[in-house]
């Protein structure tokens, strides 16, 4: 073998290992892509659930919430002295609280009450 061919051929072997080095080409290196990829998935898949189930809690409190804040019979309003929101006959809405054996609204009776809901949680006081 003359100098030429031992150089072409120490190129060949030289390709040939860079071709087999190559990320694409080592099975052992497109298995732990594979297993990487698999366990990215897995992941996923876990934080898909996680968020599937916060939204289902998120949408059941929603429902919880819309149910206490939808207007209801005025017969059935506390009286112990807690202020709620009454709506009368004619459309106006009070806030108002049952005094001794009736509703009352800043220092004024209320004969024409038809229904009620709960006052707004206040927002907390800003911190300065």
């Amino acid at each position: 073998m003359n100098a030429l061919d031992t150089i072409l051929t120490l190129e060949a072997e030289r390709s040939v290992k860079q071709e087999q080095q190559a990320p694409g080409n080592n099975w052992w290196w497109q298995l732990g892509t594979i297993e990487k990829a698999q366990q990215e998935l897995a992941d996923l898949r876990a934080k898909i659930a996680s968020l599937e189930s916060r939204l289902a809690e998120a949408l059941e409190r929603n429902v919880e919430l819309e149910d206490e804040r939808k207007w209801q019979p005025i017969s059935t309003a506390p009286r112990d002295g807690t202020k709620i929101l009454t709506l009368s006959d004619n459309g106006d809405v009070n806030t108002a609280e049952w005094y001794i054996d009736f509703w009352m609204s800043n220092s004024s009776p209320l004969s024409e009450e038809t229904h009620w809901m709960p006052l707004p949680k206040t927002p907390e006081r800003a911190k300065w």
